[in-house]
């Protein structure tokens, strides 16, 4: 049988309701909701569409522009089912690559990194 291994799997942090919920305005009130339930579970919903989908592993990308060099949601969401989920941390390349690869993918157990150095085309002008 073939693994099936989901790639850049979404999800909606809680921090980020408040800006999503306005892009959703011509979307159907039940399908908001559902989206919203799907985009923000990490345990039995999450994982019991996995299983019907035949996907053993999930990959949890972040979107840099929401999060920038935060990993910490996601990588606590992949820690929390080590055996399904996994994740892809992003790191500064203008700060130390070690430490952060050492640090960050030592604690999460990430499987990959995505490099954005400051003040490049997908940072915003400040740098942050």
């Amino acid at each position: 049988m073939v693994r099936k291994i989901a790639l850049e799997e979404h999800f909606l942090s809680p921090g980020l309701v408040d800006y999503w919920r306005p892009t959703m305005t011509e979307v159907p009130a039940p399908l908001v909701d559902n989206l919203y339930r799907r985009l923000t579970d990490f345990d039995d919903l999450r994982l019991e569409t996995m299983d019907k989908a035949g996907i053993e592993r999930a990959m949890l990308v972040q979107p840099y522009g929401a999060y920038r060099y935060d990993n910490r949601y996601q990588a606590d969401a992949a820690a929390a089912h080590p055996d399904r989920l996994r994740c892809v941390l992003t790191i500064d390349t203008n700060g130390d690559v070690d430490e952060q690869v050492d640090r960050l993918v030592g604690a999460s157990g990430a499987r990959g990194i995505r490099m954005f150095p400051r003040n490049s085309p997908w940072s915003d002008a400040s740098g942050a």
